[in-house]
């Protein structure tokens, strides 16, 4: 048997957890949220999970209950482990089944430690003051515009979710056993100290707007009051009697006590119509429920179409894509049943918004049917259960997140999960406190030792896991600031620490990808976004950067591959279309280039002209330093080729020397005044410095030459729009550009910046 230090450090555990969990978040790092809470769960359990083993080193006190929710656990947790064989991403796979083991462990650690009633009041009161600090602090974001960087929120009022839909769904699973604690109370400021609990947490949920969390509480308090009804059917009218005064004697209050409730609940309800809030958080209750009946809502449509290419997801693959792979396979089937117009290059699903689905795709039907054979012996212990003090509120906790899990993810994010298992521990608890713990499973010295190395080893792994992962995210928003300052080089050498500490991060690569062709290493670019694509081979992102990279390497086959690739992924992506005509034109022009190179060299080949074609011909496979080599000696043979001058400006450009390219486009004008390329090119180094003025006389120098020039104009309208700011000019410009070139390579993005232009 476990020894009294031992279950009083499992229960304060317990209580650390369900207390300090939800308030956790990490600003340093990128995945502020979602992270920071999964290492905190993963280390307290383990840590508790280890301070069991050696308690349980003697023989005498060794042993442990499996529950009658073993067997279905047991054989859930085993598709978990099969599903991997199916992995596109193995990685995030094996990440999902120690997370998902994580909680289980502390399933098992409940029902093995969490004896009696003060137990469980002791755990329900920690889980209500951390559930009470997020909702106050969500009020606080709903009636004020308090949104600090360092609280970064997706969709307010988040509190410390970063997600209003994700932190609702975790307090409409404490609201219960707030509910709970009330009822049971027989000290009259506890009663008090619940009832406000009670309600700031439900005005919360409120404020929120979350429709499926109105939901899950609502079906959740349902299901609990039928089976209170069904209890107490049939009884006796002296029992209905007795049952109203107890409840009635509960819930009388002194006046001053009732007032103050009443107060609370009216400045709630009054509140949102008094008071100024910000213009995105005003929304109207009436329209907000009825949008959840309307199949044709934004977010409505967005999900049923996800849902109906799940579906097809589910047909192709019955024995599942793997665990947390989804978001891997996704990509491919955003189109095959309805059009997903959510999924872009911009934007695109990580969840399935659907618990049920989602877990039937990457696990498959068999495995799924385990995961139901667990809730539904929940609700049956629940609904058995002689229990009237917390059963029917565990069972409103378990209801409500079923509930939001047919719109929502609550069983993906950390905090959620640690509920459900938690409160399911507790069902277990419960359950078997009427009718004996029942017998407990005892081992020898093997078993004692195994058990110890096991506990030790898993520990370790998770205290490494947790290090790694978090540092490498720390690195990993440090490079996105960099690279957004500009600081290409040094967002590279922190992609390349993320890497190291994590080299299964998608996200890593992908960035790393993006900086190296920014220095124009477009080896190392094509490299990392091929890492990037072994993770999630359907990323239409990541294709792009890939033909960007091959492209000016001079590997257009390759490059045309990647863009049809996106094109076939996301048929309406404009940008690989005008890449791909920007492709064929240079495609043509490395061939003309070629062509030239070689007809020269045949006939003077130790000319200015010849080393210069020679020089183009590398500048066109991204060889910038031989580029740079042959041009100069072009220009050592003759001073006066202005033509070479402007490739060697080029060349310093993507160098990032721009004060010599300045110098060189100058000198090529100087030589050849009527050099339109050369004024345009020009412009281009000058926006780069921020020489405005000067970037602007040499675009309308271009122009003066070549008025009826499609490219000129198109720089002309970008140059207004993004550094003058001239929406008029822009649209002017812009609009001459396409009237003079229809068929321009960017025709479909110059038309969307005019449509955008002309209404705003």
């Amino acid at each position: 048997m476990t020894s009294p230090f031992s279950m009083k450090l499992m229960i304060r555990g317990f209580l650390l957890l369900v207390t300090l969990t939800p308030i956790l978040f990490l600003p340093q790092v990128l995945d502020l949220y979602t992270l920071p809470k999964e290492c905190f769960i993963r280390l307290i359990i383990s840590f508790l999970m280890a301070a069991w083993a050696f308690g349980n080193i003697s023989p005498r006190k060794s042993g442990f209950y499996f529950s009658p929710l073993g067997l279905p656990i047991l054989l859930y947790f085993l598709a978990l482990l099969f599903s991997l064989i199916h992995t596109i991403n193995p990685y995030t796979g094996v990440y999902e089944v120690f997370r998902q083991l994580t909680y289980i462990l502390l399933f098992f650690l409940v029902i093995n430690h969490v004896k009696d009633e003060k137990d469980i009041s002791n755990i329900c009161g920690a889980a209500v003051a951390g559930g009470l600090v997020v909702s106050i602090l969500g009020i606080f974001q709903y009636f004020t515009s308090f949104n600090p960087d360092w609280l970064y929120q997706v969709a307010r009022p988040s509190a410390t979710f970063g997600n209003k839909n994700m932190a609702a769904e975790y307090v409409i699973m404490v609201i219960p056993l707030s509910i709970a604690l009330f009822l049971r109370a027989k000290d009259e400021r506890l009663r008090l100290l619940w009832a406000v609990a009670t309600i700031e947490m439900v005005a919360y949920v409120v404020y929120a707007h979350s429709r499926g969390a109105w939901l899950g509480l609502t079906l959740g308090g349902l299901v609990t009051l039928l089976i209170q009804a069904q209890r107490h059917k049939g009884t006796e009218a002296q029992r209905v009697k007795e049952v109203c005064a107890s409840v009635y004697l509960r819930l009388r209050y002194p006046s001053w006590r009732t007032s103050l409730l009443i107060f609370l609940l009216s400045i709630h309800i009054v509140f949102p119509y008094i008071l100024p809030m910000p213009t995105k958080l005003e929304v109207n209750y009436s329209e907000r429920v009825a949008s959840a009946a309307d199949p044709g809502s934004s977010s409505a449509s967005a999900r049923l179409a996800v849902w109906a290419n799940t579906i097809d997801m589910v047909r192709d693959h019955p024995a599942g894509v793997g665990i947390n792979n989804w978001k891997a396979v996704y990509p491919k089937y955003s189109r095959s049943r309805v059009i997903d117009e959510v999924t872009s290059s911009e934007t695109h699903f990580e969840e399935a918004h659907n618990d049920y689905l989602q877990m039937m795709a990457e696990i498959g039907i068999i495995g799924f049917a385990f995961y139901l054979w667990i809730l539904v012996a929940l609700v049956r212990m629940c609904w058995k259960s002689s229990d009237a003090e917390y059963s029917p509120f565990f069972l409103w906790c378990i209801v409500g997140a079923m509930t939001t899990s047919f719109f929502s993810f609550p069983l993906q994010m950390p905090v959620t999960s640690l509920f459900f298992w938690l409160i399911a521990g507790l069902i277990v608890v419960r359950r078997v406190a009427s009718s004996g713990r029942g017998e407990m499973i005892h081992g020898g010295g093997l078993f004692n030792l195994s058990f110890l190395g096991f506990s030790v080893i898993w520990l370790i792994l998770m205290v490494g896991l947790s290090y790694f992962q978090t540092f490498s995210d720390y690195y990993l928003h440090q490079a996105n600031i960099l690279r957004a300052k500009d600081r290409a080089e040094d967002a590279v050498k922190a992609y390349s620490r993320a890497i190291k500490l994590n080299p299964f991060s998608y996200w890593a690569y992908f960035g790393r990808g993006k900086g190296h062709y920014e220095l124009n290493d477009f080896a190392a670019s094509a490299r990392d976004n091929l890492y990037a694509l072994r993770f999630y081979p359907h990323d239409i992102n990541a294709h792009g950067n890939l033909g960007l990279a091959y492209a000016e390497q001079g590997l257009f086959n390759l490059a045309e591959k990647e863009y049809r690739e996106t094109l076939r992924l996301y048929p309406e992506d404009g940008r690989a279309r005008y890449r791909l005509k920007e492709l064929e034109q240079k495609r043509t022009s490395y061939l003309k280039a070629k062509i030239a190179y070689e007809k020269s060299q045949a006939s003077s080949p130790d000319s200015a002209k010849t080393y210069n074609y020679r020089g183009h011909l590398y500048f066109l496979t991204g060889l910038y330093d031989e580029a740079i080599a042959w041009y100069k000696k072009a220009i050592n043979k003759d001073h006066q080729h202005a033509e070479a001058h402007n490739n060697l400006a080029n060349a310093y450009y993507k160098k990032g020397l721009v004060d010599l390219a300045i110098e060189e486009h100058e000198k090529a004008i100087k030589i050849n005044p009527c050099f339109v390329q050369a004024y345009r090119e020009l412009g281009k180094s000058y926006e780069e410095k921020g020489l405005f003025k000067g970037a602007l006389g040499a675009y309308l120098g271009a122009l003066k030459l070549k008025p009826n020039d499609a490219d000129i104009h198109f720089d002309l309208g970008g140059f207004y729009l993004t550094r003058l700011y001239d929406k008029n000019r822009a649209i002017f410009h812009l609009k001459k550009s396409l009237e003079l070139n229809p068929d321009h390579p960017r025709a479909e993005q110059i038309r969307n910046v005019i449509k955008i232009l002309t209404f705003s």
